[in-house]
């Protein structure tokens, strides 16, 4: 089996890491507060709906076949940080049990970033 196809359901399916990529990427966007997936590689957030927003998103598949789940995002200003976390953490679980069968108990979630309304960025700048 390629490093990238988890097996799942007790079949001899499988689903590539980048299709369960695509599934965390949908359900961290409609997370309230959540403005954007930070790419690995630009510390500006990727607004949804960009081709390469997934980016931000990484799935590890580990030896046991269970996967660990790696996400870097970006938050609304003056939202509760500790709760969009955990908003974000349950609709990822949730998409995963829901389209794949899947239930992971790793996924880290990294707030890299504040986006802030436009009334405050004008005031600053």
């Amino acid at each position: 089996m390629a490093t990238n196809q988890v097996p799942y359901s007790d079949t001899n399916h499988t689903i590539t890491t980048e299709a369960l990529e695509t599934i965390v990427t949908a359900a961290v966007e409609r997370t309230k507060g959540v403005t954007g997936i930070i790419n690995e590689t630009h510390r500006n957030p990727l607004k949804f709906g960009q081709a390469s927003s997934r980016k931000g998103v990484i799935v590890h598949m580990q030896e046991d076949n269970s996967i660990r789940i790696s996400l870097r995002i970006s938050v609304i200003y003056g939202e509760n940080i500790p709760q969009i976390g955990e908003t974000t953490l349950h609709n990822v679980r949730e998409a995963l049990i829901n389209m794949a069968g899947l239930d992971t108990e790793h996924i880290h979630i990294r707030i890299e970033g504040i986006t802030l309304p436009d009334e405050i960025t004008k005031k600053i700048f």
